[in-house]
């Protein structure tokens, strides 16, 4: 009888660990954003109901906040179809709600310790995406050749372009197919994974102060691999703020740092200041570039900010999923990449600001207790600018972060 208790007792503790096993692997699939099946309705539907069931369980978090922002964006969307009565999407309304709710039943699964676990999760995969990274560069024509392999299993939509026609994922570790010597290591594209780096350095610093450690150096050699201007800029926030809590050896990273930066030569290389620059030119002339296949055309980061701010000022309130009148009335629809643009037009100028002071509140709330208020303000600098160059909504890192504010204090 006491084997059979004993038994019992170890098939429960492998069904917890499978469930929790589980629950990071949905978190790191949608968060990389690679695979095909990430945007596929019989994913989310799943997703949704098994979380939503876990959460159910273990009854760890106010699922009013949950109901409240879904309250939200619904009125935002009734709202918007009523002045602009221009094209709506159920199907995108409901998925984009589905996955707002994974995102919140994520962040308040595994009894508020979602964050470290996920932590090591994605550092494993740092690891094993480095390593990858290296033989890549050794070999490049074996790893276009292993598109055959890996296309087929991912997302579609990273191989549409011209240009990335060898592009593959394999859960692991991303080919670009450019030979530009990148890394875009577990993530979909170079400055994706800088972002990733960025925010896992942060994660370390709330869960376990700011020592110097193994992780920190790997996120740093992970970065410096993207080649990613946003992920530079934001470095070297992380570090100047690092640098006032450990005035000896980061101060001295710092100094060397500041030196390469301002390096002509080194700020003079092709994702820095030159790409700032033709940004800026793009946006001066409203250049826009042809997506063939998709008939529209993208604008880069900068200029598609500028023009969501031009159409929330004339609906403050936010769109939803429902296109503004004036892409309504174009034949020319112009697209672009960027996570506050996102929000901004989705939520309004209201939705953006209190998706920046709840990324506020959680850094003040758990960044160690020495950082100063300057110091988080570089913090934040540093997720805004990876935040600005990302598409945050569709991976829900934005979600994520914003509902680990209303995680139950004891967490």
């Amino acid at each position: 009888m006491e084997q059979m208790n004993e038994f019992s007792t170890y098939q429960r503790i492998d069904k917890f660990r499978l469930f929790d096993f589980l629950i990071l692997l949905i978190g790191i699939t949608m968060f990389a954003n690679s695979l095909f099946f990430v945007d596929q309705s019989w994913f989310l539907i799943i997703s949704f109901f098994f979380l939503g069931v876990n959460h159910y369980v273990k009854r760890y978090g106010n699922i009013k906040i949950l109901l409240l922002v879904l309250i939200l964006w619904s009125f935002i969307n009734f709202i918007s179809i009523a002045f602009n009565r221009t094209s709506f999407s159920t199907i995108t309304f409901l998925g984009y709600g589905i996955r707002i709710s994974i995102a919140f039943f994520l962040v308040h699964s595994l009894r508020g310790q979602f964050w470290c676990r996920f932590e090591k999760f994605v550092f494993v995969l740092t690891c094993i995406s480095l390593i990858i990274f290296g033989l890549n560069l050794l070999s490049p024509s074996i790893f276009h050749e292993l598109k055959v392999l890996f296309q087929p299993i991912t997302n579609d939509v990273l191989f549409r372009k011209e240009a990335q026609q060898d592009f593959w994922n394999n859960f692991f570790y991303t080919h670009s197919g450019r030979n530009d010597g990148r890394n875009s290591g577990f993530m979909w594209e170079p400055g994706a994974f800088a972002m990733s780096s960025i925010i896992m350095i942060i994660i370390n610093w709330c869960r376990n102060g700011t020592q110097i450690s193994k992780r920190y150096l790997i996120y740093i050699l992970a970065i410096i691999t993207t080649f990613s201007t946003a992920g530079y800029t934001s470095l070297i926030c992380l570090i100047i703020a690092h640098s006032f809590n450990k005035k000896i050896v980061f101060l001295f990273f710092g100094v060397i740092m500041i030196f390469v930066v301002l390096n002509s030569n080194f700020l003079y290389r092709d994702f820095l200041i030159p790409k700032i620059e033709e940004f800026l030119v793009e946006v001066n002339d409203e250049i826009f570039y042809d997506q063939v296949i998709t008939e529209r055309v993208e604008a880069n980061r900068i200029s598609f900010f500028q023009i969501n701010v031009l159409k929330v000022i004339q609906f403050p309130i936010g769109y939803g999923v429902v296109e503004d009148v004036q892409s309504f009335n174009s034949s020319i629809k112009i697209v672009g990449v960027g996570g506050l643009s996102d929000v901004l037009y989705k939520w309004g100028f209201l939705g953006l600001f209190c998706f920046i002071y709840l990324i506020w509140k959680v850094l003040s709330r758990y960044l160690p207790i020495s950082f100063k208020s300057f110091q988080i303000g570089l913090v934040m600098m540093a997720l805004i600018t990876i935040f600005f160059s990302n598409p945050i909504e569709s991976n829900l890192i934005g979600f994520m972060m914003s509902f680990t504010y209303f995680l139950p204090r004891a967490a």
